[in-house]
């Protein structure tokens, strides 16, 4: 093996290795190893003189390589490679140690002893060897969340509906974001090559190593806020027109021409008031009677959260009254026709809804009177035949609170049954029970009187009560008849 490793370290400088041309095994039990490999085949012995005898005459000390061409130029250098270095260090041992030790009779089986410089000990320090070379440690990865921001507030508003409310809610979110990184220490290694063989690694500054950036979100707030408002105020409205159409009683009104200002009040969802005025002409021929009116008023909500309506209406009428020996028949036909507007407005949401539209209807009524009393009672029985339809709806603003109606035509049938009893021929009471699809089951009274103020002048009166589990009602009319 040209490279041995193992050196008496009493002699030589620990640590280093041998690196031969050619070397051969050296055999001999009386002498002292001074390098073998790794196997124990010596390949470099002495003799030491002071410390044994030689030979009469002899008291210096051997030392002998087995590789006549260890000493070639070319395996010793003192700046060339570890092996060329490690060689040179080695005959400085020989000759600067043992040879050094021998010469000034420090030398002994314990080692050169003082006269040496060279060989026995700790070995001489490494020296570097080439130019560093850089690496880097790289720490685990970490996770650095940064600052919640927010960068973004929606808002929604819905509505939902109950029997006769709307409720709008507003919900207002608030997103936050923030950015996400991934972030590796990284600290930079020089690796400096040594003359003994090892490296010497020596750590610089760590730096931070930031990739991945990502970015999450997340819902900071959510607040909602609700309003609740009346929708019927529309609907009660053409629902009340369909119903309350405009009649005259001719049994108990005197001919000739006539005019009454008017006054109602209903409640239903909310309620509306108002007021007008109609007129007419009615005569009798043959034991018949007939008459034409025209009415116009005008009406306004109340009580509706948020909202208010108001319409004006026209209507005309034109009837007969046959009476039979067996039965009086009144028949009338009539027309109406409504302008409705209305606003919904919720300031706290900065919403609101105008709406118009207009409101026709056409109806027939047909009641038969009992010719006879019964304990001055009258039977009566009838129904009433409207047709009503909507046109001209415009819509203008938030249609989240709209509370226009439904614009198909619709037509309705209001049976019913009543009584009637008249004191005198100026002074009558009538009451009926209807059957309304929109109002249920409806008690209504009229009572009508008029009264001869001057030749030919009558004052005339009237006034009604409506009542069910919807709607509550009042009207009453007073105004002048005048012959002609």
């Amino acid at each position: 093996n040209n490279i041995s490793s193992n050196v008496n370290t009493r002699y030589m400088t620990a640590g280093i290795t041998v690196n031969y041309a050619a070397v051969s095994a050296i055999v001999n039990s009386q002498g002292i190893p001074l390098i073998s490999d790794g196997a124990g085949a010596v390949s470099g012995m002495s003799w030491i003189g002071r410390a044994g005898n030689l030979g009469q005459g002899v008291t210096g000390t051997i030392v002998t390589v087995a590789d006549t061409n260890w000493l070639d130029q070319t395996r010793f250098n003192t700046s060339g490679t570890t092996a060329q270095q490690q060689n040179v260090t080695a005959l400085d041992d020989i000759i600067r140690g043992i040879v050094a030790g021998t010469v000034g009779g420090t030398i002994s089986a314990n080692g050169n002893g003082a006269a040496a410089q060279n060989g026995g000990g700790a070995p001489p320090a490494p020296t570097p060897v080439g130019q560093p070379t850089t690496t880097t440690l790289r720490g685990p990865a970490s996770i650095i969340n940064g600052t919640w921001t927010q960068y973004a507030t929606t808002q929604v508003d819905e509505r939902t509906n109950s029997s006769k409310n709307g409720v709008i809610t507003r919900t207002v979110k608030s997103y936050e974001a923030r950015t996400v990184t991934r972030r590796v220490v990284v600290t930079p290694v020089s690796n400096q090559a040594m003359s003994d063989g090892s490296t010497v690694s020596t750590n610089g500054t760590p730096y931070n190593e930031d990739t991945a950036q990502t970015a999450e979100t997340r819902l900071a707030s959510s607040n909602s806020d609700s309003v609740t408002f009346n929708r019927m105020g529309f609907i009660d409205a053409v629902k009340l027109r369909s119903f309350n159409t405009f009649s005259i009683d001719p049994i108990n009104k005197k001919d000739g021409g006539w005019v009454s200002p008017n006054a109602s009040y209903y409640k239903m969802t909310g309620s509306m008031s108002g007021g007008g005025t109609a007129a007419g002409y009615q005569w009798t021929a043959d034991g018949n009677t007939f008459g034409v009116a025209v009415n116009y008023s005008s009406s306004k909500s109340g009580g509706l959260n948020y909202s208010k309506i108001e319409n004006t209406n026209y209507d005309g009428n034109a009837y007969v009254l046959v009476k039979d020996t067996d039965v009086w028949v009144k028949a009338a036909v009539g027309y109406g026709y409504s302008q409705y507007t209305g606003t919904t407005s919720i300031p706290l949401f900065a919403l609101a809804n105008n709406t118009k539209f207009n409101q026709t209807t056409f109806y027939g009524d047909l009641t038969v009177y009992s010719a006879d009393t019964y304990f001055d009672v009258r039977p009566l029985v009838g129904a009433t035949v409207v047709n009503s339809s909507i046109s001209g709806l415009v819509e203008t603003g938030s249609f989240l609170l709209s509370t226009a109606p439904d614009t198909k035509s619709t037509t309705t049938v209001n049976p019913y049954v009543g009584l009637r009893y008249d004191f005198d021929k100026n002074f009558g009471v009538e009451g009926r029970v209807t059957q309304s699809k929109d109002f249920k089951t409806v008690g209504s009274i009229r009572a009508t009187a008029n009264t001869e103020i001057s030749d030919g002048i009558f004052l005339n009166a009237s006034v009604g009560v409506d009542k069910s589990s919807t709607l509550t009602g009042i009207a009453g009319t007073i105004g002048l008849k005048i012959n002609f």
